[in-house]
């Protein structure tokens, strides 16, 4: 048979079939050979097909082939609920107790700290600590170590395949009874202070305090020359009141001081007489609208495009620029604005042009954008017309219907 091995690799049978102690099969590899090699004849019809031979034995069993990969972990499953806590099983015997270790080697001492002031002497308390250690003695020796097992043979370890997608969190379960608190610690050391924090936002503005005695004004210096405007420092002390001056214009106010502490409370004094009984009936009111986005240029009144009017003491002209307010009246005058965005303005009354004292309201930059602030005011013997101004120099961009002024005559 070995005359016809080399012609194996020419045969379409499978390797099972060359190795195979079969003359025949060889045979026939060699004479298809013979014929694709000398020379090849006319292909003949094909005869019919013959029956399908028995079913030869079924070969060893070959070697198991080397374990494949581990493939991809797949996507973790959703968490389930969790069961319920089962029973704690009984405790199982105590092991018997090993041969204590040699004792270690004390550590070095502490340095000793100062000694006190010595307080009054009390009861006996529990044993002090423990005095330094003597000279150590000899090292006891080493027992016996016991028998190590045998290690067993480790298998193949397969290549860890890519981690999976992370699963969805499962619901939380029920939170846990707080434990007991621990005793609380000796207090420690207080470390360096720490860097001061951001200026927390401005408190709400108290009650004022009474007014503190006004210091004697200082002599007035020669008139220097105008430098640039600076910024707006803290209010000085009040001087005394001097001889009143031509009104000038009016200047940006300044910031408000801190409310400083209050006084003692004074005595209540004894009760008036009760006044008689005056007219409780309000005879005339307004309310006045800003209904629409405007800007109000510097040193110029506000618009007011909507008005509800009752009663014949106070009216609108100039298109809602001006109010006429009667004669020997009374009135109630309050007013709000609410600009579009935190900037610095100043806004007050006028009675015919002239600023009603104690009206003016200050809106600072940065803190807040809408102020209020009102006044009584009596007229005189004639009719006198009412504004509401803009003091600052900068245009005030209002928001639509947050501009409004209220009249009420009380007398």
């Amino acid at each position: 048979m070995d005359k016809y091995k080399r012609y194996a690799s020419k045969s379409k049978s499978s390797k099972n079939d060359i190795e195979c102690d079969n003359s025949k099969v060889i045979e026939r590899t060699y004479d298809k050979y013979k014929r694709e090699t000398v020379g090849r004849g006319a292909k003949g019809e094909q005869g019919p097909q013959g029956k399908m031979g028995p079913q030869g034995p079924r070969g060893e069993k070959g070697e198991q082939g080397l374990q494949g990969k581990i493939g991809p972990q797949g996507p973790r499953g959703e968490k389930g609920e969790q069961g319920p806590e089962g029973k704690v099983g009984p405790q199982g015997p105590r092991g018997e107790k090993g041969e204590q270790g040699p004792e270690g080697k004390i550590g070095p001492q502490g340095p000793k700290g100062e000694k006190g002031e010595q307080g009054p002497e009390g009861k006996i308390g529990p044993q002090g600590p423990r005095g330094e250690k003597g000279e150590q003695g000899p090292e006891g020796k080493i027992g016996p170590q016991g028998p190590r097992g045998e290690k067993g043979e480790q298998g193949l370890q397969g290549k860890i395949g890519p981690q999976g997608p992370r699963g969805e969190k499962g619901e939380q379960g029920p939170e846990g009874k707080i434990g007991p608190q621990g005793p609380r610690g000796e207090k420690g050391e207080q470390g360096p202070e720490g860097k001061v924090g951001p200026q927390g936002p401005r408190g709400e503005k108290g009650e004022q305090g009474p007014e503190g005695k006004i210091g004697p004004q200082g002599p007035r210096g020669e008139k220097g020359e105008q430098g640039p405007e600076g910024k707006i420092g803290p209010q000085g002390p009040k001087g005394e009141k001097g001889e009143q001056g031509p009104e000038g214009k009016i200047g940006l106010q300044g910031p408000r001081g801190e409310k400083g502490e209050q006084g003692p409370e004074g005595k209540i004094g004894p009760q008036g007489p009760r006044g008689e009984k005056g007219n409780s009936t309000v005879q005339n009111n307004a309310y006045l609208v800003q209904s629409e986005s405007v800007s109000i240029s510097p040193t110029s009144r506000f618009v007011f495009n909507s008005s509800f009017i009752n009663g014949t003491d106070i009216s609108v002209k100039n298109d809602g620029m001006t109010v006429v307010l009667s004669p020997n009246a009374t009135y109630y005058i309050k007013y709000t604005v609410t600009g579009n965005s935190y900037n610095t303005y100043i806004v007050g009354l006028r009675v015919n042009e002239a600023l009603i004292k104690g009206s003016l309201a200050y809106c600072e930059e940065g803190i807040k954008n809408s102020i209020s602030n009102g006044a009584i005011y009596t007229t005189g013997n004639c009719e006198e017309e009412l504004d509401l101004y803009n003091f600052s120099n900068r245009n005030i961009k209002t928001i639509p219907n947050s501009v409004n002024m209220q009249i009420i005559r009380i007398n």
